[in-house]
């Protein structure tokens, strides 16, 4: 934890959950991290939770980790012992704030906004969208180099600190296109 500073962006899933919240590191002593919401109910917080931290291009994960205290909007977890590190990204990626339309396998179409994009996967926001875990998207970019429909799968669905929802998702396969552009 000695890499893991106040302001980091961090996020903590509830082990019995597969609803991953985000936050921001608030306070780092020996091995606890204080992690702070702005816009999420925290009293939720009793059992363990999956803890990602955000350190450079590189993700530390504790698995299972203890809740030690919840207090206000702050969840205090012990990240004990030695992290996962993972190099976070296989290509390069671009933060957008274009239009997006995400149409969804019913043919249901959602308006949003990209985040980021690479050759290997897009985030972006929606607001009631009811996207699943592993569902297949269609996903248009407003306003981009590259106009057509990229295919990806919903893998990850997160709480922002604003009570947006981010959807992450991963390409069906590696789009050379997008790899050119970013």
């Amino acid at each position: 934890v000695s890499d893991i500073e106040e302001g980091m962006s961090a996020s903590l899933k509830p082990a019995s959950g597969s609803t991953e919240y985000k936050g921001t590191i608030s306070d780092v002593t020996d091995h606890v991290i204080a992690v702070t919401f702005d816009h999420t109910d925290v009293s939720s917080f009793t059992e363990n939770c999956d803890v990602s931290v955000i350190v450079d291009n590189t993700t530390y994960h504790w698995a299972n980790a203890p809740v030690v205290q919840v207090r206000n909007h702050t969840v205090y977890v012990q990240a004990a012992g030695k992290p996962t590190v993972a190099n976070r990204r296989k290509f390069p990626r671009i933060d957008l704030s274009n239009p997006c339309e995400i149409i969804l396998k019913s043919g249901i179409t959602k308006n949003g906004l990209m985040k980021n994009l690479s050759a290997g996967g897009l985030a972006f926001t929606a607001e009631n969208a009811e996207i699943k875990m592993g569902e297949l998207l269609k996903v248009r970019i407003n306003n981009f180099a590259v106009q057509k429909e990229l295919s990806a799968v919903a893998i990850r669905k997160t709480v922002l600190p604003n009570g947006k929802t981010q959807y992450s998702s991963r390409m069906v396969d590696d789009d050379t296109d997008i790899a050119v552009d970013v």
